[in-house]
């Protein structure tokens, strides 16, 4: 940041001067992070005693640019006002960085106007327009590459600030590049010598040497660059293999003759594939209730039914109850299906169509004894019972 904090001070010199609150608040920034290179982190209210300084700053720049409003150069102001809380960026925790781009778009904003505003004019103002959007990508870098989740205190102090009380620091400006402030110190060592590749490749001999180490990681890494290859040895998970999350909530019932049974409780499905002469009541389903090359079935909901799918089935006698009159009803190559709807005194109505191989869907109307069919396709006669 020096090169870029000389530069754009020495050009606001040129434009109109005023910037020594600016280079005040960049110097104990310096400050600011000298001391935490040099001791351990405080306690929250002791950091705020150590920022106030340069909230006070702050609040002065923007009093400053509140009573300039008439100035030639008032977009300018606007810019450094709304730009300068990026310092702010001490004390935020996890993402510092993110707070600096936030400022840095705040001011993008009166940058523009400079720009456009002095762009066949004086190219001084230009020039400071880029020096200081400049500056906050630069303490955006800064920031994200140095203190990317944070300020760095020293957990093991041995540096300390420069000889400068906080006053001195403040009141002058800037008189050359600052020297950057000191790296963070680096994370402890460890020396974890890739122990997960050692436990899976060398077992047998419970071995921790640097060798074995590298070759676990070499033989990884031959795995990972044999490409497409490396599936090559892997099995396909048949249904028989999976585990579903509860299995009670399906119901898979197959090959049945002259059977007539009751689900209770809610089910999320119900399937019956290839059964004869079989009859299933239940209480309700979730998801929905399937035939599937099936003849002669029976099927009774006492609740919810969203969906009924019957799948190449002769002779289909669906029940529906008051809560799933409004279900969907698909099929596909079946036929002789009968639907009875409950008329509300405990008797059915019920009406039979000739559905062939195509998909329908039933829409009831509350309207006594009326049922609409609404078909895709062509030939389908319906008749209500």
């Amino acid at each position: 940041l020096g090169d870029t904090i000389e530069n754009w001070s020495s050009i606001s010199d040129q434009i109109g001067g005023d910037r020594e609150k600016v280079t005040a608040v960049l110097n104990y920034l310096r400050f600011f992070l000298w001391t935490a290179a040099g001791r351990v982190e405080p306690s929250v209210d002791e950091v705020q005693k150590l920022f106030s300084p340069m909230v006070d700053h702050i609040s002065e720049i923007n009093k400053f640019k509140d009573s300039r409003r008439q100035a030639p150069q008032f977009n300018q102001l606007c810019a450094v006002a709304e730009g300068i809380p990026a310092v702010g960026w001490v004390l935020v925790k996890k993402t510092p960085a993110a707070h600096v781009k936030e400022m840095l778009d705040s001011s993008m904003f009166y940058i523009n106007r400079v720009l456009k505003e002095f762009k066949e004019g004086d190219q001084k103002n230009v020039e400071w327009a880029r020096l200081w959007r400049s500056l906050l990508e630069a303490m955006q870098l800064f920031v994200r590459q140095t203190h990317t989740t944070g300020l760095v205190w020293n957990s093991s102090p041995g540096c300390s600030p420069p000889p400068n009380d906080d006053r001195s620091i403040m009141s002058r400006g800037v008189t050359g590049a600052p020297a950057p402030p000191p790296p963070p110190p680096p994370p402890p060592v460890i020396d974890v010598q890739f122990h997960h590749f050692n436990i899976l490749v060398f077992s047998a001999d419970n071995v921790t040497t640097s060798e074995s180490a590298k070759a676990g990681r070499d033989a990884l890494f031959a795995e990972i660059n044999r490409g497409e290859a490396v599936t090559a040895g892997l099995r396909k998970v048949t249904a028989e293999m999976q585990t579903h999350k509860n299995p009670a909530l399906r119901k898979h019932v197959s090959v049945l003759i002259n059977h007539r049974f009751k689900v209770k409780g809610k089910a999320n499905s119900i399937t019956l594939d290839s059964c004869r002469k079989t009859s299933v009541v239940f209480d309700g389903v979730v998801g929905q209730c399937e035939t599937i090359n099936c003849q002669r079935i029976e099927i009774q909901t006492l609740a919810e039914m969203p969906t009924i799918s019957i799948q190449k089935t002769d002779g289909c006698q669906v029940y529906l109850s008051e809560a799933s009159k409004n279900a969907e009803i698909v099929t596909s190559k079946s036929s002789e299906m009968n639907v009875l709807i409950p008329k509300g005194n405990g008797d059915y109505v019920g009406f039979f169509t000739a559905i062939g191989k195509l998909l329908f869907h039933i829409v009831y109307q509350r309207l006594q004894r009326e049922v609409f069919i609404v078909c895709c396709g062509q030939g389908i006669e319906g008749a209500v019972g």
